[in-house]
């Protein structure tokens, strides 16, 4: 369960202004808007890579940004598996490779990496090069390799850009899977409201800078 709570929150980044207030409760939660609307700050907000300029940000119980104490919980120490809109694997690891990196980044002990390999269907992909995936292919690895970290839940940023239809088919028929097979909540952003039905019990919008 996703149990995220922002009090509050602004993050201004030149004449843009990120504002986020409200309790937001989700087995998997989905966030939509268009593009250059904020999606990608706030999520770099929960995870750790940016600071907000003033407010409070909970996450199941835990405090992890608060700018009147001046906490601010580093992204490693979150245990949150981000999954970019642009795959961001290393390239000049192979695909085992990529994926060997999450798992020993794991604190707590990530999913069998067997099983891991067996459900996103990467198992004829581990001797190859991250270099000649397709889009496709790198979405499930890099889904791969944040999985195996062994993160409290995780977070997918446009999973879905530029893939073509089969490719769409697949990871979403992918990411239904690992989620009843391996019960890992997500909070997963797309421009496009479709993206997020059927795979986010609760929908949130962000227009204008502002999460509702």
């Amino acid at each position: 369960m996703i149990d995220l709570n922002l009090e509050q929150v602004c993050l201004r980044q030149g004449d843009f202004t990120l504002s986020a207030n409200g309790r937001f409760r989700a087995e998997t939660l989905g966030i939509s808007g268009k593009s250059a609307c904020g999606k990608t700050t706030l999520l770099e907000l929960i995870i750790g890579l940016r600071r907000p300029d003033h407010g409070r940000v909970h996450m199941n119980g835990e405090v992890l940004d608060d700018v009147a104490s001046k906490l601010h919980v580093e992204a490693r120490a979150r245990r949150i598996g981000y999954v970019a809109q642009d795959a961001d694997l290393f390239p000049h690891l192979g695909v085992r490779d990529n994926l060997l990196f999450g798992a020993a980044r794991a604190d707590a002990g990530g999913p069998d990496f067997g099983a891991l390999v067996s459900a996103l269907g990467l198992s004829a992909l581990l001797g190859r090069s991250a270099k000649g995936l397709s889009g496709g292919e790198r979405r499930r690895v890099a889904l791969g390799r944040a999985l195996l970290s062994g993160p409290r839940f995780l977070v997918l940023d446009e999973p879905f850009a530029g893939l073509d239809e089969v490719s769409r088919r697949g990871l979403r028929r992918n990411l239904m899977y690992l989620h009843g097979y391996f019960q890992i909540p997500w909070i997963l952003v797309s421009h496009d409201r479709s993206d997020l039905r059927g795979l986010c019990g609760t929908i949130l919008g962000v227009k204008d800078g502002v999460l509702s």
